[in-house]
């Protein structure tokens, strides 16, 4: 193609601290600045990362969780400024990056239309033109004039991106926006995806569901800790991918050693020190499906956290959807029998997820822990992704797992240890 790249990215970079203490790090460093001592620790991101996609691509960006995907999106988009390197964009860019971003809470849904239309450079007189269409999209029916805070996130998800599709961008990034949502919507978001390609709009898509990438894109870009792996063919790129997260689960390390993990959001008060699947009380990478399972979480709390939601998600390789591992996520997942929330202990203690028998498809899977405030308060107390995979095989009993649950029962939740 003639002229410049829609995207040019040179020796892209991108650091983090990552402080031993996250609530007092911050504080020592501001104080006593003229020591030496480093209350961090550095992590790179995206390393180095080259590469050019022309105008009118559509370019799957995969990769494990945690490789750098969002980041990399976030800087392209420019909401964070890279630490080295060069980024070159060409065109209006529009941003799928999270579930709220550029929505308010007390704002109607019809409100928020017009605030999230306006924040994406349309006018006040095309939003209202515009409005007939995003409501009807969204399919939200009479919750249009209630307060996004009553809504679900499901509902949110909707209403969002149909916000954001109204405009008609040079470049459109979509980072899992098909993730939330029933199968007819999902198809329906993909029906005006496919409208944007074809009007000749330049696309970055990332979505864990190989299926997606393989039917919108033609042409993949691999990352592995924040390195770009593979720059070419779809079926190569989700080959590599597939091959990272099947060697991760495989991996022995995942099934011993604490390490160091990144706090993606949250008020620092909930230190997560360790993570691990327990299989008959022995760690484990990998779990036959039909038999029970724990999953363990070593935590260290600032301070007695009292009337916590843990919630643990497990998402599927092959699928864009999370299963829901514990009750309280009352997102877009069907809702387990109510639970009594739970006292996290100041110090360091134990949560234990035990499992009914696992009755999940085989592959690879990934687990994020949640801690949210009381009910009635969704805020993150604490959300570490990705905090260890394992892979799931059959062998008992026969052809069980094959379909997919849209929630694994839980046994019991329990804290352990503490003062």
């Amino acid at each position: 193609m003639s002229g410049p790249p829609a995207i040019r990215a040179r020796d892209l970079r991108k650091r983090f601290r990552l402080y031993h203490d996250a609530i007092t790090g911050p504080l020592k460093e501001l104080l006593f600045f003229w020591q030496r001592e480093r209350y961090f620790e550095d992590f790179i991101a995206v390393n180095d990362v080259s590469f050019e996609i022309q105008h009118g691509e559509v370019v799957g960006l995969i990769g494990p969780n945690g490789s750098g995907k969002t980041t990399l999106l976030k800087m392209i988009a420019g909401l964070l400024a890279p630490n080295g390197g060069e980024l070159e964009v060409e065109g209006k860019v529009t941003a799928l990056l999270a579930q709220g971003v550029g929505i308010h809470p007390e704002f109607s849904g019809r409100e928020n239309i017009l605030y999230g239309g306006m924040l994406l450079g349309m006018s006040k007189a095309e939003v209202q033109q515009k409005l007939p269409q995003i409501i009807e999209f969204a399919e939200i029916g009479d919750f249009i004039d209630r307060p996004i805070r009553t809504y679900s996130s499901g509902m949110r998800a909707r209403l969002l991106f149909s916000i954001s599709m109204s405009i008609d961008p040079d470049i459109l990034i979509v980072d899992e926006a098909l993730a939330t949502g029933d199968a007819y919507f999902l198809q329906k978001s993909s029906g005006r995806i496919r409208e944007l390609c074809e009007s000749g709009a330049t696309i970055i898509f990332v979505s864990h569901n190989v299926r997606q990438i393989q039917n919108l894109c033609s042409r993949s870009l691999v990352l592995e800790r924040g390195k770009l792996v593979h720059d070419g063919s779809v079926s190569e790129g989700i080959a590599r991918y597939l091959d990272c997260v099947n060697a991760a689960a495989a991996s022995p390390e995942q099934a011993r050693g604490p390490q160091r993990y990144a706090l993606v959001e949250g008020s620092g008060e909930l230190e997560l020190l360790d993570a691990w699947l327990e299989v008959e009380g022995e760690r484990a990478g990998t779990v036959t499906i039909g038999r029970p399972a724990r999953l363990c979480f070593e935590v260290r709390c600032a301070r007695e956290l009292s009337d916590t939601r843990p919630v643990a998600r497990l998402f599927s390789q092959k699928s864009s959807l999370p299963y829901a591992i514990f009750p309280y996520y009352d997102g877009q997942l069907a809702v387990a029998p109510a639970s009594e929330p739970l006292t996290l202990p100041a110090g360091e203690s134990r949560l234990v997820f035990e499992l009914e028998p696992l009755a999940i498809g085989d592959g690879s899977y990934a687990i994020d822990l949640h801690v949210l405030a009381e009910p009635g308060d969704d805020r993150h107390l604490a959300h570490y992704a990705n905090v260890f995979s394992f892979r799931a095989v059959y062998g008992h009993p026969a052809g069980l797992g094959r379909g997919s649950l849209m929630e694994l029962p839980v046994r019991e939740i329990r804290v352990e240890g503490g003062p």
